[in-house]
């Protein structure tokens, strides 16, 4: 191949979706047709298997001495695709994934950001980040982690207290609330002055924010719906502990 001695194991017989030069080559079909005997005895297969192409991937990191080439990074990417699309099961802590400092590093230890946030805003503690390259959905096959999941989560973790006795969530409460209201905006506003009135409010504000605020910053792209402008009802009353 390219006037070079190659491996059989370095060789398949079907076309080759991308360029995997000089790691894995394509068996020319004029030599698979005119050699079919001795390409079967050869064990040359039609598509490359999981161990061959896990093998072309540790051959990329046994070469790297400090930081991965671009061709280096291409294939390796190239090859993990191929990797996410053929094996059902992948034992991610085995698997080298490449960095944005163009290095490997076993995919279970590292995440990747999927949000719209600007990666300085979330990789201030988090370093470790697949590579700008590599796309979500195969990160997500090999074991790696969403930033800002985790970042949630861990924060969520630090909030410890005791259960009060509120089974619904307060979101789905506020949900129901909202539905059983009259759709018309009339009714609406006579039915929030009744709940202020009947909360012993003295004072009832409607006020109408025209404000579109940024999307940019925000922690997750479905959050960008509610930077739109909105009515905001204030009444001045006080909740009382038999509120809760």
């Amino acid at each position: 191949m390219d006037n070079k001695f190659v491996n059989p194991t370095k060789l398949q017989r079907e076309k080759l979706n991308t360029n995997l030069k000089p790691l894995l080559f394509r068996l020319p079909l004029a030599f698979a047709t005119k050699y079919l005997k001795l390409t079967e005895r050869l064990l040359i297969p039609l598509l490359f298997t999981y161990d061959i192409l896990i093998t072309a991937l540790n051959d990329i990191k046994k070469s790297v001495n400090i930081s991965l080439s671009e061709t280096a990074i291409n294939n390796a990417i190239a090859i993990l695709e191929i990797i996410a699309n053929k094996a059902e099961e992948v034992d991610a802590e085995m698997l080298s994934i490449p960095t944005t400092k163009n290095r490997f590093n076993v995919a279970v230890n590292l995440y990747y950001i999927n949000s719209t946030t600007p990666q300085k805003h979330l990789t201030k503690y988090y370093t470790r980040h697949i590579h700008k390259k590599l796309i979500f959905d195969v990160a997500q096959k090999f074991g790696v982690r969403s930033l800002v999941a985790h970042i949630i989560n861990k924060a969520e973790c630090k909030f410890m207290g005791e259960d009060f006795g509120q089974k619904e969530r307060l979101i789905d409460r506020i949900k129901g609330i909202l539905k059983k209201y009259p759709h018309e905006l009339a009714n609406l506003f006579l039915k929030m002055l009744q709940n202020a009135n009947d909360a012993g409010a003295t004072k009832l504000h409607i006020i109408y924010d025209t404000t579109k605020y940024k999307t940019k910053n925000l922690l997750d792209r479905q959050m960008a719906s509610f930077q739109d402008p909105s009515l905001l009802i204030y009444n001045n009353a006080v909740f009382e502990e038999e509120d809760f």
